[in-house]
């Protein structure tokens, strides 16, 4: 099978479901499926190198709005897939594929996050996903969101971007991050700094303040240098999941990478959401904390962190979930019984 995934958005977000989707569609034993992606991250040429059993067709962020459209438009035309994925805009992000779609033989499949009420008002978007799509996907982002209800709607566990049998060993993750774990009295800290880049300066702070205090090692995880970080703390390794399990605390945003790893590891998490225009942080948040899930705290500044590391300390398990279930396995079985 050919697979086409379009995965474009500025964070980490749709680059990781889009890999996670790809890689291990690429590596199912007994196929031979070919994947291709869209992507236009900015994160990633960071990790370029690691990815070699996909065909990406990147597109640079700094590329204009109708260049980008165009682009994207030649390549869902000319490629030839069984499959064509959609990641989070049924329409894609600028429209660009609102004419495109209901002309193709292809398959497609929605990957649905939660949007903003009004985009999907204001555009139409129940109408228009009911009439071209054949499976919608809903990757643990909860089961009341829009489009939940039609007849073709799947919802699977978070996907990650790796098996918890696939994951490195403690040992290893404390010698990537430089961490003599012989010292148990010392709590341990890692600062996810993902989102947009203008917001590594706010993560950066974070960063300094907790890093004056001896009973924490802390660690910030970010493919860019935070300018206000030390260097000794600042350390780019991808993917994050792998070193998660050492951490006694995770601090993030609310985004849908930060928010999955977290509670599938079942690592206690600090959450400070960041304004998006279509992705609902403080909405996704509240979501998890209704549950009763008392090891989220979601803070609104950054005087608050202290206060919130010292509750989750007295207060949380922390024991991470090393036999967790990767939602993307399942998204896959669905696709491919759609595709027979």
């Amino acid at each position: 099978m050919k697979y086409l995934i379009y995965a474009l958005g500025g964070g980490w977000g749709h680059l990781n479901r889009c890999l996670s989707l790809a890689v291990t569609q690429a590596s199912c034993v007994g196929t031979k499926n070919q994947v291709s992606i869209i992507i236009n991250s900015p994160y990633f040429p960071y990790i370029q190198d690691k990815i070699n059993s996909i065909y990406c067709n990147f597109i640079n962020p700094e590329t204009n709005f109708q260049e980008t459209c165009k682009i994207v438009q030649e390549i869902v035309l000319k490629n030839d897939y069984n499959c064509l994925i959609i990641d989070t805009f049924p329409r894609g992000l600028g429209g660009e594929l609102t004419d495109i779609l209901p002309t193709l033989k292809a398959k497609k499949i929605l990957i649905h996050r939660d949007l903003n009420p009004r985009y999907i008002q204001v555009k139409n978007l129940e109408e228009f996903v009911f009439n071209n799509y054949d499976l919608i996907l809903i990757p643990g982002d909860g089961e009341n969101l829009p489009f939940s209800h039609f007849p073709n709607t799947y919802i699977t566990k978070p996907w990650l971007i790796k098996n918890y049998d696939q994951l490195i060993s403690f040992d290893q993750a404390y010698f990537l991050l430089k961490i003599n774990h012989k010292l148990p009295q010392q709590k341990v800290i890692i600062i996810l700094a993902s989102g947009e880049i203008k917001e590594l300066e706010i993560y950066g702070e974070i960063a300094n303040i907790l890093n004056k205090n001896n009973n924490y090692i802390v660690r910030i995880i970010s493919a860019i240098k935070p300018q206000n970080c030390p260097q000794e703390i600042w350390q780019f390794y991808y993917p994050a999941i792998d070193i998660l399990p050492i951490a006694d605390i995770i601090i993030g945003g609310g985004g849908y990478n930060t928010i999955s790893e977290a509670i599938t590891l079942k690592i206690p998490l600090i959450v400070l959401p960041q304004p998006r225009l279509y992705d609902r942080q403080i909405t996704r948040i509240k979501r998890v904390v209704e549950t009763g899930n008392n090891q989220v705290i979601l803070i609104r500044n950054i005087p608050e962190i202290i206060t919130a590391i010292n509750y989750l300390l007295q207060n949380a398990k922390i024991k991470p979930n090393l036999n967790y279930e990767n939602g993307v396995l399942d998204a896959i079985k669905k696709i491919e019984s759609l595709l027979l």
